[in-house]
C-alpha cells in the first residue's frame, strides 16, 4: 500500500489484484466498504485494463472511513482510508491510495 498525500487533485483507491506469478488476477471482487455497506467491485475493470491499477474507487469522505479487501479469497484488509492529510485529518484533502493485493500458496 502507498499512500499519496498529494495526488494532482486526484481522490481514488486504486487497487491491483495479482496472483501467485505476478500476473493481474482476473474475475475477482474487491469491496469497498464505507459508511457501513460494502460496496463490491468486480476486478479488473475492463475499461481500466490498459492501466497500471486496473480498479479505481472514488473517494469522497475523511480518513477513516473506507476499508477493503479481496472477497472469496484469503485477504489482508486496508483500514481507515479516506481525504485528509496526516496533520490535518479533518479536511477533505485530495488524495490517494495504491493498493496491491497478491496471491500466495503454501508448499
Amino acid at each position: 500500500m502507498r499512500w499519496e498525500e498529494e495526488c494532482g487533485g486526484r481522490h481514488h483507491i486504486y487497487v491491483e489484484v495479482l496472483d501467485e506469478n505476478g500476473n493481474r488476477s482476473f474475475g475477482q471482487t474487491v469491496v469497498v466498504e464505507y459508511g457501513s455497506v460494502a460496496h463490491p467491485e468486480p476486478y479488473p475493470d475492463l475499461e481500466k485494463l490498459g492501466e497500471e491499477y486496473a480498479l479505481n474507487y472514488p473517494m469522497n469522505e475523511l480518513l477513516g472511513a473506507y476499508n477493503v479487501y479481496v472477497d472469496g479469497l484469503p485477504s489482508d484488509k486496508i483500514f481507515g482510508m479516506g481525504l485528509g492529510k496526516r496533520f490535518d485529518p479533518y479536511r477533505k484533502h485530495h488524495t490517494c491510495f495504491f493498493l496491491t493485493f497478491q496471491g500466495t500458496y503454501q508448499p
